[in-house]
């Protein structure tokens, strides 16, 4: 009987609640079409999460070397030797990456084993804020290292055809290589028999709202947004937390969906505004219908964010949306109804303050959200396999 074939997840597991749920889709869709799946992760994902599918051979590093030159050092060495001991015990038909750098650190497994490796990108990474680097000398090392991650890896898939023009902008060299995906709603509408049919001209279901405001102690008769991101600075959480309070009505209470650093921080802005008690932190959960069945509204809030799988999982069950303006929310979204400038506390404010107040506005923004679901249904684990069969 013939082995199945084999693919290389290499990732560093702490990175953020939207880099796991793209692993996690990106397992599914290789079981799916019968790949055999080993997850290289850099660190052990959090222990409070279920595991993506697939067999997982972590990369740890004492905890008295994670930090500073002697953590990026080791990290350095061990991370591609484990890769390249991975791809040595059996051939994998490709190493899958999500950042430019870690097309780089696979380099010489894929050189070695005469594997593609294939760049999955959902966000250009040339736009990630200056204040994010300490250094210009960082900033600088960082532009090469994306510059030379897209170059050197067998396949680009960016997530939409302006991360695509954008790619091929950047580095005219790979433009043959870059191969755009269609946004990924269609792994989120293969759902389970148990999913609710959510219909696009329905309200947010009564039963769901009511779940979600006793499981989370929230105001019962809240007008329920959801907005999402890794809890890092420029994810621009902040803004809505910042918008909720202006927008004045207490009918309003926010889902904030992933973690990071900044979680502090954000529950400090909350407390001061005097929104914390409509605010609730829920971590990662799992992809649970009932949560978005109970939302009225998604909102993702950041400018330089890409297309983050929560938000096509929200649009391919039937949540309206609105997004900051950015190359890929303007050709997910389309219609200036559904936009809003990004980091202009005031504009959103007062878009959710219409929202919650009219149900004709929200009814617009309903049926031109459903309007822009029907443009992207599509098999994302035959998507993915046809990519791995490309030559």
């Amino acid at each position: 009987m013939r082995r199945p074939q084999r693919a290389l997840l290499f990732y560093y597991a702490p990175l953020g609640s939207e880099l796991r749920r793209r692993t996690d889709l990106m397992a599914q869709a290789l079981v799916k079409q019968g790949y055999e799946v080993e997850h290289v992760c850099v660190l052990e994902p959090p222990a409070t999460e279920p595991k993506p599918l697939g067999r997982f051979t972590t990369v740890g590093i004492p905890g008295r070397l994670r930090g500073g030159v002697v953590f990026w050092g080791w990290f350095l060495f061990r991370a591609p030797l484990q890769v390249l001991l991975s791809s040595a015990t059996r051939r994998p038909r490709a190493i899958i990456v999500f950042s430019p750098a870690f097309a780089v650190l696979a380099l010489p497994a894929a050189l070695c084993s005469w594997t593609r490796c294939m760049l999955f990108l959902d966000r250009a990474p040339w736009r990630t804020p200056r204040r994010l680097h300490r250094s210009l000398a960082a900033r600088i090392v960082a532009g090469l290292v994306d510059f030379l991650g897209v170059l050197v890896a067998r396949r680009s898939v960016p997530s939409s055809a302006a991360l695509a023009r954008e790619l091929t902008q950047k580095v005219p060299l790979a433009a043959r290589r870059v191969h755009p995906l269609a946004f990924a709603s269609g792994a989120l509408k293969e759902k389970s028999e148990n999913a609710p049919q959510r219909r696009f001209f329905k309200t947010a279901e009564v039963s769901a709202k009511r779940a979600l405001a006793r499981r989370y102690e929230l105001p019962e008769r809240s007008f329920f947004i959801a907005a999402t991101g890794d809890f890092y600075h420029h994810r621009d959480l902040e803004y809505v937390i910042r918008a909720v309070a202006a927008a004045e009505p207490e009918v309003i209470s926010v889902l904030l969906l992933g973690e990071g650093p900044a979680k502090r921080s954000l529950e400090a802005i909350a407390v001061s505004l005097g929104v914390y008690s409509r605010t609730a932190f829920l971590g990662v959960p799992p992809a649970d219908h009932s949560l978005i069945s109970g939302c009225d509204l998604f909102v993702l809030p950041s400018g330089y964010q890409g297309v983050p799988p929560w938000m096509v999982q929200f649009l391919a069950l039937g949540t309206p949306m609105i997004g900051a303006r950015s190359p890929e929310t303007e050709e997910l979204l389309r219609f200036d109804e559904l936009l809003f400038e990004p980091w202009d506390v005031e504009a959103l404010a007062s878009r959710l303050r219409l929202l919650s107040d009219k149900p004709r506005a929200l009814q617009q923004v309903r049926d031109l959200s459903a309007e822009r679901a029907h443009h992207f249904a599509f098999d994302w684990s035959e998507s993915v396999a046809r990519l791995l069969e490309r030559r």
